[in-house]
């Protein structure tokens, strides 16, 4: 039996692999002919029955399906013991990552998976920032080398108008990264408590997060009328949900109510 363990790989992490019998010819991929391959969890190890005697080698890496700069090659000779086992060693990398915002990011893995969640609260005072731009210490953390990925979470978005934005850090065995993120805004006007439009229309200030003013009134047929004119909207027959399904009932937002209607009716029909 032959038995693959791994080193230096977190709980969150997953590693793929594939195994070759050496050829003397150039045989497939990389000198070898493939006789496995798939993907392991941490603390996971794969047993291999019945393999014949011989040179083998195992490519390994953390970042999926792809051989990068991150995957290991380790060779081995397979005899006629009853049992082999050989440990992959990833030698862990460092991470050093400052924003220039306390807001709150996701850590992601190469396959998708959350590692971890930063929130405002987490972050460290400064100290020593690498860039003035970005003085706020996320953290510092042993990482198993691969390619990672820090997300904007959704309330630094949606509350505090951040910028949705991703961003890669590839980690290299043994090596040291510092990344400064510098986060950005999206503008937010200034809303006061009341607003009147062109059409005297009033507007009040909804005090939700993030704020927003909505009118006292519904939007009358005429005001629609100006805005259509305006910006040359078609003008299309209604669609309405019968009990024979939607119709199409040959009035528009001009003329939808039964009688002829006037211009001071609230408009429908228009989104």
């Amino acid at each position: 039996m032959f038995i693959l363990s791994l080193s230096g790989i977190t709980n969150a992490q997953h590693i793929d692999f594939h195994l070759f019998l050496r050829t003397e010819t150039n045989g497939l991929l990389a000198g070898g002919n493939l006789v496995a391959s798939g993907q392991l969890a941490a603390h996971q190890d794969l047993q291999l029955t019945n393999l014949q005697p011989g040179e083998y080698f195992v490519d390994a890496g953390t970042d999926p399906l792809k051989i990068s700069p991150n995957w290991i090659r380790q060779e081995f000779e397979l005899g006629h013991e009853t049992n082999t086992q050989m440990t992959v060693d990833f030698e862990q990398a460092e991470l050093d990552l400052f924003f220039s915002d306390p807001a709150p990011v996701d850590l992601f893995d190469a396959w998708g998976n959350r590692l971890l969640a930063i929130k405002e609260s987490d972050y460290r005072p400064p100290y020593k920032p690498p860039t003035e731009s970005a003085p706020f210490h996320v953290f510092s953390k042993k990482l198993s080398p691969s390619i990672y990925r820090v997300r904007m979470a959704s309330e630094a978005t949606n509350s505090l108008h951040f910028e949705a934005r991703d961003e890669s850090i590839r980690l290299l065995p043994g090596k040291k990264v510092t990344k400064s993120i510098e986060l950005i805004r999206w503008s937010v006007p200034k809303l006061h408590a009341t607003w009147v439009n062109s059409f005297k229309t009033r507007f009040l200030l909804v005090k939700s997060n993030p704020p927003f003013l909505a009118a006292r009134t519904e939007t009358t047929i005429g005001e629609f009328e100006a805005f259509a004119t305006n910006v040359s909207l078609p003008l299309s027959t209604l669609v309405s949900a019968t009990a024979n399904g939607f119709v199409d009932i040959g009035r528009t937002w001009k003329d939808a109510f039964s009688g002829s209607g006037t211009k001071t009716n609230p408009v429908v029909g228009v989104s």
